[in-house]
């Protein structure tokens, strides 16, 4: 899914997938308000696919703001607020920040690496 494309810039690239035993969701780019739909929607098709794990990608994330932090509390509830229900992929990008002052480590799996 891409999110307001023009020649000179993409601000949001979601990705979803399904595998064997999880989904995982891709996200390249800034969630902002203007594209936080299109990363909740990729969000809700995978927990859709009834996979015991959801896999979210944020380690190409340049921006996030609120809405893309409710997106993924909204997720964390729909697989039962279960710590291994959802894993956070954050490597070096912006999102570890934010997720860390939040305190969404403390409710979801984090990979840092």
């Amino acid at each position: 899914m891409d999110a307001m494309a023009t020649e000179q810039t993409l601000i949001l690239r979601v990705d979803v997938a399904r595998e064997p035993g999880q989904a995982v969701v891709v996200a390249v780019g800034e969630i902002d308000a203007s594209v936080v739909n299109i990363f909740r929607e990729a969000l809700l098709q995978a927990v859709a696919f009834q996979e015991p794990l959801i896999i979210v990608d944020l380690s190409q994330v340049t921006y996030m703001d609120s809405g893309s932090i409710y997106a993924l509390l909204d997720t964390w509830k729909s697989t039962g607020r279960r710590s291994d229900g959802v894993c956070l992929r954050l490597g070096d990008s912006v999102a570890t920040r934010v997720v860390e002052t939040i305190g969404l480590h403390r409710l979801m799996t984090v990979e840092r690496g």
